[in-house]
């Protein structure tokens, strides 16, 4: 009886542990619908907004957004985790 109770808590320790990360991303990504809801409908706004929001969520160091031009590519918004720490 005691085994099964421990068993119990053991698993119950694991799901808790393994939802932690999704509410962090649900909460991440209700917070972005919530700012770009706020923002403007100025795109070069959304496009740093989103980029920055996507390097804080998936914990990345960089990102950029580059869109193709009418003959090359054109980067619309990047985002750098460790310079903007250091400002």
């Amino acid at each position: 009886m005691l085994s099964a109770l421990e068993d119990s808590q053991q698993e119950l320790s694991e799901t808790s542990s393994q939802e932690m990360p999704r509410r962090e991303e649900l909460s991440a990504l209700y917070d972005l619908s919530r700012q770009l809801a706020d923002t403007s409908t100025d795109f070069d706004t959304i496009l740093k907004l989103v980029t920055r929001h996507a390097v804080e969520t998936i914990h990345v160091t960089y990102a950029e957004v580059v869109l193709v031009g009418s003959d090359d590519l054109v980067v619309c918004a990047c985002w750098d985790a460790e310079r903007s720490a250091r400002l």
